[in-house]
């Protein structure tokens, strides 16, 4: 995953745009208090944790990977 993120990130670059800065542990454990109850899973993906540690979402090319809100990370990017 992580060339793939890094392929996109030099790609957006090109265009004067970037990627979303990735979310940190307490924003992560901020998610899975907020997430885990209200739908029928008992833990975040491992995989969706970890792609998010290293890209707040993504949205490239036709490309769409769901990301936290401001109301959950505090912050716009």
């Amino acid at each position: 995953m992580g060339k793939f993120i890094e392929v996109i990130r030099i790609t957006e670059a090109k265009y004067v745009d970037e990627l979303n800065f990735p979310v940190t542990d307490q924003e992560i454990r901020n998610f899975e208090e907020a997430v885990l109850g209200k739908f029928p899973v008992n833990e975040i993906p491992s995989g969706y944790k970890k792609f998010l540690q290293t890209v707040n979402g993504l949205d490239f090319n036709g490309l769409v990977n769901l990301w936290f809100g401001s109301r959950i990370t505090g912050r716009r990017k």
